[in-house]
This record gives structure tokens, sequence and C-alpha cells, in this order.
């Protein structure tokens, strides 16, 4: 995560590029002026709603929260105060959250005052397999399929699951976090253990089973969910209910039935000057697509991390905008994904991918035929590839799409997170390696500085800057874009996204 306000790394860099032009006696700097409001500009109340990335304080969608005093809120109906020192007993890293509060005017922090905790599944593991090729494993829950990814999946600490993915066992009853697509599937971002069977958990205080999902067939006092039947008669139902409606259901077991006692309309947020959504794109079209049930307009959107032609359903976003008649007015679309890459790509088999970075390293790619959208008729020995990926565990990333990148040739972009980074070595390294450097290691040495007749390849969000701006500017945690072209390095970016 970024560590340095953006609004001040922009002063930072501008000061530099002044400084640099100075010398060169030119007249003016292009570009665009620095990010934000000016200082000791009244915070802007909003909503963040997505997943717990980190802690010192929450971190939901790059905003760092201040969570002292803030009143934590369960599905179950209880609620707890926390300060910075208990939160870690109510909240966990994964989980999907909403944070009522404000924003700073620097975009990088805020005040929570309310943070609502809301899982999408309560229920018992069935059908569980894993993909031995890629390490995903599957399982199904009321008729949800849920998908677990190796590393992007956070699982409860605390024994029998202790972490780990492969604690997971049919059988156990568990509450999931995590990202529904709407066709019947949830990636987890976290999972925790409630009870071992069915007696343990009919024993537990909060006493229901859970579902969220999309409404694919109705009837008299009854819907279905994917596979799971859903019995509404005594439900108390709290909006309007149609067939491809996003609902949660909360209920018992009558043999096979789910009996409801609440069927949740998942409609989206009340109107709000700023409000940031994150999850999974459904129902596109040319100029809005849904998000976790609620309705975004990009149509006068900022794209960072891709372009609008990116968009497809089932890719990670984040919108950013205010909520308007119920309609969120995204002024800023956000790609998810941890990793792109352009460029020649060796086909390992069906499941896998290999890249090989311009050092000489490997990076392998494999391809869940559940997660990623791979676009027909690629070959891989005539054209180069557009990769997005998830980073899981050591140099493995998952795609989550794969397209055609036009004919072979020798050029190679990388677009991900800076690892580590040392000027005097001239390297910038993308995609951390878990042992303290990055498994892409990009030679700056290379790349035209703003002396070069032809200007300067080193750049901030398309501004030419000279080296040294860049590495000064540059942090830990940022998004940078490097090209690799012709047996050298002779581009490098860094993104910024807010």
């Amino acid at each position: 995560m970024k560590t340095t306000a953006i609004e001040q790394r922009w002063i930072t860099s501008l000061n530099l590029i002044v400084l640099s032009l100075a010398v060169l006696i030119l007249s003016a700097c292009g570009g665009s002026g620095g990010a934000g409001s000016s200082p000791g500009a009244a915070p802007t109340a909003g909503l963040a709603s997505g997943t717990i990335e980190g802690f010192g304080s929450v971190m939901v969608n790059g905003v760092k929260f201040e969570v002292e005093g803030a009143e934590v809120e369960f599905e179950h109906g209880t609620s707890v105060t926390i300060s910075g020192a208990t939160q870690a007993q109510h909240l966990s890293e994964g989980m999907q959250v909403e944070v009522e509060g404000s924003f700073d005017a620097n975009g990088q922090t805020g005040t929570a005052t309310r943070i609502i905790v809301d899982d999408e599944l309560e229920g018992e593991i069935a059908a569980l397999s894993t993909n031995m090729a890629t390490g995903v494993m599957s399982f199904s829950i009321l008729g949800q399929r849920v998908l677990a990814i190796p590393d992007a999946t956070m699982i409860d600490a605390a024994a029998p699951l202790s972490g780990q993915l492969a604690n997971l066992a049919a059988g156990q009853f568990v509450e999931v976090h995590g990202l529904p697509d709407g066709a019947g599937t949830i990636q987890a971002t976290f999972i925790e253990f409630k009870a071992a069977d069915q007696a343990s958990f009919d024993l537990n205080a909060e006493g229901e089973l859970e579902l969220t999902g999309v409404i694919t067939a109705m009837g008299t006092g009854t819907l279905s969910i994917g596979s799971q039947l859903v019995d509404t008669t005594s439900a108390t139902i709290d909006g309007p209910l149609s067939i491809g409606t996003l609902v949660e259901v909360k209920g018992t077991l009558n043999g096979t039935t789910l009996a409801a006692t609440l069927v949740h309309v998942e409609d989206g947020f009340d109107d709000q000057a700023r409000i940031e959504v994150e999850g999974l794109v459904r129902n596109l079209s040319a100029s809005q697509f849904n998000l976790n049930g609620q309705q975004v307009d990009y149509s006068s959107a900022t794209f960072f991390g891709g372009v609008e032609g990116d968009l497809i359903n089932g890719l990670k976003v984040e919108a950013e905008g205010p909520v308007v008649a119920g309609l969120l007015a995204a002024t800023k679309i956000k790609f998810k994904d941890s990793f792109r890459y352009e460029g020649a790509v060796t086909e390992v088999n069906a499941t896998t991918l290999n890249i090989t970075t311009p050092s000489g390293g490997t990076l392998s790619m494999l391809i869940d035929p559940d997660i990623a959208r791979v676009e027909s008729g690629l070959d891989f020995s005539l054209n180069n590839a557009k990769l997005r990926a998830r980073i899981t565990n050591g140099s493995t990333l998952v795609a989550t799409r794969v397209r055609d990148g036009g004919s072979l040739d020798s050029r190679q972009i990388f677009e991900g997170p800076v690892a580590a980074f040392n000027q005097a070595n001239d390297r910038v390294e993308l995609l951390d390696d878990g042992v303290g450097g990055g498994l892409v290691d990009v030679d700056t040495s290379t790349i035209n500085d703003i002396t070069h007749p032809s200007g300067s390849d080193f750049e901030i969000e398309d501004g030419q800057v000279s080296k040294a701006a860049l590495y000064q500017a540059l942090n830990v945690g940022d998004r940078v874009k490097a090209r690799f072209d012709n047996g050298s390095w002779d581009q490098i970016e860094i993104e910024l996204e807010d």
C-alpha cells in the first residue's frame, strides 16, 4: 500500500520537474497540476464498500480509516465499539465491509464512524474439491459455488482452520466473505470457521443460515437462487423481487428447502456525495454495470489501470463517485487486478502460461476456467498476449483475462506494484517475491532522462519527469508500468490511482 499521500507526492514531483526544466531554460511545464483539494479543506462524508486490505487503522479501497470509537455492526444484530487496540478482535483482513464516515481532502485517509461487516454466505461446506494444477479450491454452500484462491483468500487464523486453506473440510459450517459474480459463484476473500457439524451450529447464538445470490426462478411463495429453493411465505421481504435481482436471504433448512425469515434486496446505497464500491462487474452495458447490487454509470468516468474497452462481466473493479437517485455516477473506475502484461508467452499446458522476464526469470500464470476469461482461438506461437492476473504465492499468478495482443514481436510491457527500488543501482523491482525483492527487475539505466534530445521516458501519469523526480516520488506499493523493447528497458511510468 502507498505510504505517502498522493497530493504530497505530486507536490514533490512537480518541484523537481520545475528544477529540471529550469536547468534546461525551458519556458513552460506541461501536464496536469497537483491532485486533490487545498490544504485544510473540510472532510467529505461518504462510504467505502469493499475488502479489508490491511490494518494500522483499517484499509479499504486504498483508504486508511481511523477507527477509534467507531461502531462495528455484525450481520446477526450485535455491535461493538472498537479502538485501534481492539480492532483485531473483531475485524480480519479479507472481510467484506461497509465503512461509513468521512474522507479527508487527500483522498487517502478518513475517519470511520460505523463499520458494517457484510458476509455473503453462512452454512455447510459440500462438494469440496481442489484443482491440483492451480490450487484453487471449490465447494458449495446452499447451492452457491465458492472459489477459494491460494493466498488471495484469507483463512480464519484460529483452530481448526489455522489460516490454512487445506484445513477446510466437507461438513464444516463456515462464514464466507467474497465477491459474487452474478452467475452463481462467489470468489471468497475471507473464510471463518463457525461449527464442526449441524448440531454444533444449531447451538450457535447466531442461529441462521445465510445466502447471497441472484434470483434465478420464482413461484408462489418460493424463489430459487441457483439450485437452492427458498420458501418465502414467512419471510420479511424488504424490496421488489424479480428474476435477476441480487438478494440476501436468512433462514433455516426445512429438509433441503431454505425457510426464509428475511429476504433483503441488494439494491445499492442511499444518495451520498462520495461512494467507493468494489466488486465483480455484472450486467455490463454500453454505459452501466452493477457491482454487488449498486448500479453504476461509467459513461463519464476516468479509468485507472486499464481502459473502458477492458471492461467485461466478472472483472474486479472499484467505482467511485456520488450516488444520486440510487445511481452511482462514477468519476473513477479502478481495475483491481494486481498485474498486467503484454508480450510473448509460452503455453506450458492447458492451465499454465510462462512469461520469461528480460532478466531471465520465469513468471508462471495459472489459468483456472472458473476465474479467467480467455479469448477463443489464441495461438501463442504467432501472437503476443494481453494478460491480467492476481498475485498469489511466490512467482505464481492466477489469470483473470487472456486476450490477443497482436503480432508476435520483442516488446514486453509489465504493470504491477513496486516491491523494492534503489536509484543508486538503477533498479525498480515489481511484484513482491516474498523475500524482500521483486519478480520483475527493471533496469532504469537504459531509459532516456529529461536531458535527452527526444525528451524523458520517465513519466508520472503521462507527464515527462527526470529520473531523480520519478525516484523521489516512488513508493513501495505504487503501480508502475515499464516497457522492454529491442533488448533494453526504454520507458517507466508511475500510474497514480487517485
